[in-house]
């Protein structure tokens, strides 16, 4: 009788735990169940090859066979210590590694009667993981209870429903792990455990900016300061995934969006945008189509949605109300507490949600602060003003605490306020990094600083070696420190609302192409006599001294 007929007649194939290797092709064709009583046996490439719809390898959980398993596709069923029925179409197996598998489909029966009653109780103490798979649809109270081993629950299924009280007296660092708005998430939050969401992909998309999208849809890309530049759709480190993204949300740090962020996702339904000021490119938000742009009252969200005639919905609000004449402020879910309009701030009748919130945003339109807006809340560790003129009462801010951080622009009042009453103060920042042995750091009122000391060496061929290259359209100013001695080529590139350098070292190193393709508005400040005076000249630049 041929091999492979032979093979067709196969249903349990048993290898004794002395077999330490199995060779090339030695199994093929087999529709059967393949018992490995050792997890460390070798396997060779192709000995499973054309396995059947009924191929199982069972072994010993978490081993090297079950590798191999997973590796090669290949379904896989571990050896327990101890296994049982658990429900009507459920049932549960231990594994030596202290894994409490929940297999099967349904709901699991219910014991909350009876802590005690599962029928692995006995085991508690030696389970360290729960995984229940993606057809049980209720996890029952108590399926944990005192087990103090027990580090983690992983639920597959994204509509399975978990009890409240399914994972009692487990280890102090006990995470959920499951799907974005689950159950499973919701007991996590409850109960004050960990969360950590399932993905589908992450990676980066700027020097400090992360991207993560979610099997729920959800793209959120988090870090600080800009994403990376992008010339077209395929630039973004996420595209390839673009038909898998129903929801986009910016982080509360991110100060630059990408172009074609979001480009023509059809089924992408809502932009969330969590920082007020994030600068959006005209094509930020490119080919929209039934998107909605979510964000803050008078946020740079609100302006690109009617600047480019999408809907606009704010983060949900909890409270609100009126606080000056033409001013207004929101309470929003997030924990941000938003002040907008124009003019004084001169009415504190917004109650206790200060202290209640994360974050105090004072729109650009505010010209005056009363007293009593901060008063040493520990939630709120943020306080952010957005127009650099603000008048800011002795009162504002009371009772500091020192993780609060008060965020301005540089030279602003909010920063003289910072100095005056010893507080954290952060400016507010589109990028920055090395130069490479000094620092650039481009602010949101579009200067450009260039510090530290010493030369400036990176490559410049080409205007896009520079590092800030992403802002070029941002930067309105360049200011280099007295301690750099040399500027590279392209340091200024054809930047139309740059209008001026500064330059504090009378000896600076200028390329000829330090500053190329200039704007007619374009002016040099330096010291009578300075190299930068020289430059001037040379290049047909207007020149003022600094004395």
């Amino acid at each position: 009788m041929p091999k492979k007929r032979l093979a067709s007649l196969i249903t349990i194939v048993s290898i004794d735990p002395e077999v330490s290797y199995i060779g090339a092709y030695a199994l093929n064709n087999l529709n059967a169940t393949v018992q490995i009583d050792n997890g460390n046996t070798t396997i060779a490439e192709h000995a499973f090859d054309n396995a059947g719809e009924n191929f199982v390898i069972v072994s010993v959980f978490n081993s090297p066979v079950h590798t191999y398993a997973k590796e090669h596709d290949l379904a896989f069923e571990g050896i327990p210590v101890a296994s049982g029925d658990c429900g009507e179409n459920a049932r549960w197996k231990i594994y030596p590694d202290g894994t409490l598998h929940i297999i099967g489909s349904g709901a699991m029966t219910d014991y909350y009667r009876d802590p005690t009653s599962t029928p692995w109780y006995s085991y508690a103490s030696t389970i360290t993981k729960v995984l229940v798979d993606e057809g049980i649809t209720f996890v029952s109270p108590y399926t944990i209870f005192s087990a103090s081993a027990c580090m983690s629950a992983t639920i597959l299924g994204a509509d399975t429903q978990v009890s409240n009280t399914a994972f009692q007296m487990v280890n102090v660092n006990f995470t959920i792990y499951g799907h974005l708005d689950s159950s499973a998430q919701e007991v996590a939050q409850e109960r004050g455990y960990q969360f950590e969401a399932f993905t589908i992909a992450d990676g980066t998309c700027g020097p400090n900016v992360t991207w993560t999208l979610y099997t729920n849809g959800l793209l959120r890309i988090d870090g600080e300061y800009a994403m990376a530049k992008s010339d077209s759709a395929e630039d973004l480190a996420f595209y390839d995934y673009a038909d898998k993204i129903s929801a986009i949300e910016i982080g509360p740090n991110i100060t630059k969006i990408s172009k074609y962020t979001y480009y023509a996702n059809e089924a992408c339904t809502s932009f969330t945008v969590l920082n007020p000021g994030a600068i959006m490119p005209e094509e930020a938000i490119a080919m929209p189509q039934n998107v909605e742009i979510q964000g803050y009252y008078e946020s740079t969200a609100q302006a690109y949605a009617e600047e480019n005639n999408i809907p606009f919905a704010p983060v949900p609000i909890l409270a609100s109300g009126s606080c000056g004449e033409n001013a207004s402020w929101w309470f929003h879910e997030t924990g941000m507490f938003n002040i907008c309009g124009t003019g004084a701030v001169n009415s504190a009748v917004w109650g206790n949600y200060p202290a209640m919130s994360t974050e105090i945003n004072v729109g650009k339109g505010i010209t005056y602060l009363s007293g009593h807006l901060y008063f040493g809340s520990a939630n709120c560790t943020k306080f952010a003003i957005r127009n650099p003129d603000t008048y800011i009462s002795s009162g504002t801010i009371a009772n500091i605490l020192d993780s609060l951080v008060i965020y301005g622009d540089i030279d602003s009042t909010a920063q003289a306020y910072a100095n005056n009453i010893n507080a954290n103060f952060k400016p507010f920042i589109l990028g920055t990094g090395p130069f490479p042995e000094s620092t650039w750091t481009v602010y949101a009122n579009g200067e450009l600083r260039i510090t530290g000391r010493g030369p400036t060496t990176v490559s410049d061929k080409t205007p896009f070696d520079i590092p800030w290259d992403a802002f070029r359209d941002d930067i309105t100013s360049i200011d280099v420190a007295a301690g750099i001695i040399n500027l590279p080529g392209f340091t200024y590139f054809n930047q139309e609302n740059c209008t001026s350098i500064t330059i504090w070292n009378s000896n600076l190193s200028f390329k000829s192409n330090t500053v190329a393709v200039k704007q007619d508005n374009l002016v040099i400040y330096g010291y009578k006599g300075s190299t930068a005076e020289t430059y001037a000249a040379s290049h047909s630049i207007t020149f003022v001294p600094l004395d």
